[in-house]
């Protein structure tokens, strides 16, 4: 009973915080998840249930994985243009250089998205 108590508490809490917005708050969803599993483990050990143990050991690792990520790892710092956008992302489809050149807020961000050249108007076959 004790077991199920835990499993639904931190269960529920972590599939709730996983899709908050808040990122401060999200990050415990994979926390409260490993506090989950040992209560897993148990309630399938006793009632011999060896496809949800098998299954609690891939959970396992996969929430640790997340606990890695949100709590642990450093965060890998994302380059964008000024309007949010990604370079090189499908976002980005620009008629021309120029275009390119003031989608990225006048600043040289590698090759443009229709030619593969550089971002001049010089090089830029579509202003040709």
């Amino acid at each position: 009973m004790i077991a199920q108590i835990c499993i639904a508490l931190f269960g529920f809490t972590s599939a709730w915080l996983v899709y908050d917005h808040n990122p401060k708050r999200r990050k415990w969803a994979p926390l409260l998840s490993l506090l989950a599993q040992p209560a897993w483990y148990w309630s399938a050990i006793s009632a011999s249930q060896w496809g949800v143990v098998a299954l609690s050991v891939v959970y396992t690792i996969l929430h640790f994985r997340g606990f890695w990520k949100q709590w642990v790892a450093k965060p890998v710092p994302t380059v964008s243009f000024p309007d949010g956008s990604l370079p090189h992302s499908p976002a980005l489809e620009f008629r021309n250089c120029s275009e390119a050149k003031i989608k990225a807020g006048g600043h040289e961000y590698g090759d443009c998205a229709i030619c593969d050249g550089p971002h001049d108007k010089a090089s830029c076959p579509q202003l040709r």
